[in-house]
């Protein structure tokens, strides 16, 4: 099938200083091109190509997303809202500092309003990796940290669990903290699963010692995805939309609305076409009279900011499209109508009915 370029023209959008209506959110924007004609005609179709990407890196890496475990303990009692401080973290170190800092406080209301301890304090202690170490020095990045009671804590059984999803909410903790994933919804029934291993978790009357079974990480997601509400050809693996259809095989593939994946970087997540086609789509309709452009994290779900942000805030994006109006054409596919003839309608081979057969 060849193809011929009828017409193009850019569309530059900035989703700042959009109305205040859930339309005109700064990572949700919405398009209206009813004052403009983007049409095309018959055997034509309408081509979005993405051009550049550019937005304010300004939500951070521990976030709602990644940040919520469960701990139980006796085989009775948890608590699943346990949480790490939402921030950017400069090192391992920093991140295994704020887990033990939150699980120990989290093990001191439980031993003291549930197992009857008299403690008063639970200290993180012997935190590593060590302060001094990073991504290019001499460490193995496992998170491992003693908790201190100045009392008997009574605690004899310790389960941390990092179950995957909290009801709609999707939790990446178990990437951040280094442990294993429990792959079902949070239940407070289960006091078996457990995302430390035998020796992870080390107890005695006054301590108890936490180690990690895998590196950690400062952050779990590595790209922003923008999508669209217009119908789209491209195609993903289900894992990308799962917050939204929960269940699905993560190997399968399906009709997805991305329509670009930009990587994360520090300050800006920044992107530009080399080629003019790694990001595009083509219309089933004739006529674009308005979009939605919206981001999403890996899993199809909102970004994680602070309230109010998108509306009125600093959260939001600019990005350049390129349309093209496009004259498509097939062997045996015709667009035009057959030409009218000028020759009389009796020289054109009349057909007759004779005897109930055809004679022509």
């Amino acid at each position: 099938m060849s193809e011929n370029i009828i017409r193009s023209f850019n569309l530059f959008c900035d989703t700042d200083r959009g109305a205040e209506t859930p339309s005109g959110k700064g990572d949700n924007f919405e398009l209206l091109l009813n004052g403009v004609n983007v049409s095309c005609d018959r055997g034509q179709v309408i081509r979005l190509s993405l051009k550049s990407f550019i937005m304010q890196k300004n939500f951070p890496n521990i976030n709602r997303n990644n940040s919520r475990f469960t701990i139980k303990t006796n085989g009775t009692h948890f608590n699943n809202d346990v949480n790490l401080t939402h921030q950017n973290v400069k090192s391992i170190h920093d991140l295994a500092e704020d887990f033990g800092e939150k699980l120990s406080e989290a093990l001191l209301a439980m031993a003291t309003t549930n197992h009857g301890s008299t403690a008063t304090t639970a200290t993180a202690t012997q935190v590593l990796p060590q302060g001094a170490t990073n991504a290019a020095g001499t460490t193995d990045d496992i998170i491992q940290f003693k908790v201190v009671f100045d009392a008997d804590h009574n605690i004899n059984d310790l389960k941390i669990q990092a179950f995957e999803r909290y009801g709609n909410q999707l939790s990446d903790i178990y990437s951040i903290l280094g442990i294993n994933r429990i792959r079902k919804d949070s239940d407070d029934t289960d006091f078996t699963s457990n995302s430390l291993g035998v020796g992870d978790v080390t107890i005695t009357a006054r301590e108890i010692t936490i180690k990690c079974k895998y590196p950690g990480q400062r952050q779990s997601e590595h790209s922003v995805y923008l999508r669209t509400s217009l119908n789209s050809n491209n195609l993903a693996t289900s894992s990308l939309n799962d917050a939204r259809t929960p269940g699905i095989h993560n190997n399968k593939v399906t009709h997805t609305d991305i329509l670009g994946r930009f990587n994360i970087d520090n300050e800006f997540i920044a992107w530009e076409s080399s080629t003019g086609r790694e990001f595009f789509l083509e219309l089933r309709e004739k006529h674009l009279a308005n979009a939605t452009f919206y981001l999403t994290d890996s899993h199809g779900q909102p970004l994680d900011y602070y309230s109010g942000q998108a509306a009125n805030g600093n959260l939001n994006f600019a990005f350049t499209l390129r349309i093209d109006i496009l004259q498509k054409s097939a062997p045996n596919e015709r667009f035009t109508e057959d030409p009218k003839s000028t020759i009389p309608g009796y020289w054109e081979n009349p057909h007759i009915k004779y005897t109930g057969h055809n004679r022509i």
